[in-house]
């Protein structure tokens, strides 16, 4: 059992209150017109463990398979006093550890802004990350894919040899060799893009 988390709230209240509709007008979260459900924060079982997302969408369609179906989709993870180096890598975590099967993992950086003396004076600025799959690349045996372990996320970008310095920055790629089906398959995930917006346009969209 989980308590709800700071981010769990922003999202769950989001989406209660935001109705979305499709080009037709229908709603995308009603059972009898739609294959998006709402999944929330439960658990999703990964190749390396468990991880419960903030915020999950799943795609209930006839066609997928139970196993696949079991696996949210899209999954949200909002970062409040999590520093952005530990958000990539759970964003990257959700698509490259669960066999390619989430799709697309979107993290939100709240920055918080602080008086001289300390005390919060609110938010500084809003980064949306979105982070998916590049490739799939299988492999006959795990030296072959030059991986040194199974089901261990390797961070893969330019930083890669200095990953253990406080000073890099967050990272942009990694990667997941997990065994599937005999082989040795081999997913490389990054950010695809990142967005901020300021205090200045937090305003902004308040005020109109």
């Amino acid at each position: 059992m989980h308590y709800p988390t700071f981010g769990h709230e922003i999202m769950s209240s989001l989406f209660f209150n935001v109705d979305i509709n499709d080009t037709g007008g229908r709603s995308l979260f009603r059972l009898d017109t739609s294959f998006v459900r709402l999944g929330g924060s439960a658990d999703v079982d990964l190749e390396d463990g468990v991880k419960s997302p903030d915020f999950s969408l799943y795609e209930d369609h006839p066609t997928k398979q139970p196993l696949t179906q079991a696996c949210p989709t899209v999954v949200w993870e909002v970062a409040y006093g999590e520093d952005a180096r530990a958000l990539a890598r759970d964003l990257a975590r959700f698509v490259a550890c669960s066999l390619g099967r989430v799709r697309l993992a979107i993290g939100i950086k709240i920055e918080r802004d602080y008086a001289p003396g300390g005390q919060l004076q609110g938010s500084k600025k809003v980064v949306c990350a979105f982070w998916e799959a590049d490739y799939a690349e299988t492999f006959a045996t795990l030296e072959e894919s030059g991986a040194q372990s199974l089901n261990h996320l390797t961070r893969c970008d330019d930083y890669a040899d200095e990953a253990k310095d406080y000073c890099v920055p967050a990272a942009t790629k990694f990667s997941c060799v997990s065994k599937f089906r005999g082989k040795y398959v081999k997913f490389v995930v990054s950010q695809q893009s990142l967005y901020t917006v300021s205090s200045f346009h937090l305003k902004y969209l308040a005020m109109h």
